[in-house]
């Protein structure tokens, strides 16, 4: 299927040791901070896995997804306008983070990954 599992399972792993850890010196980053990114970090590969099942169908139905725009692709693999719309709002969270706008309180609103997880999960199961 995918690396979704093994992704999320690695997260769990690190966002526990990062959450016993105690917050070193005044002049290094925050546990608070690590932790922070370690979400953006993994969000945007749990994303990458929902990119790659919509290229792969859009790709089977369609043509090369290399000439479609993102959405486009998202709503021609995915009927439902709200799907499309929880896609569309993932994928600008992804933007800001891989664009380099996820500064600690940028963001707008915390990722809650767990949810993320099992929202693209049931996104690839029943696409």
């Amino acid at each position: 299927m995918s690396f979704l599992h093994e992704i999320f399972q690695a997260y769990r792993c690190t966002d526990f040791w990062v959450g016993s850890q105690k917050d070193p010196s005044p002049d290094t980053i925050s546990w608070s901070r690590i932790s922070e990114l370690n979400r953006c970090a993994y969000f945007v590969l749990l994303f990458g896995q929902l990119e790659d099942y919509i290229n792969v169908s859009y790709g089977e139905r369609v043509g090369p997804p290399e000439e479609a725009a993102f959405m486009h692709r998202v709503h021609c693999v995915f009927e439902d306008d709200a799907t499309a719309e929880l896609i569309g709002d993932y994928y600008n969270i992804r933007c800001d983070i891989a664009h380099g706008h996820a500064e600690s309180g940028q963001m707008g609103k915390e990722i809650e990954l767990p949810r993320v997880y099992e929202e693209i999960l049931d996104l690839i199961v029943q696409g």
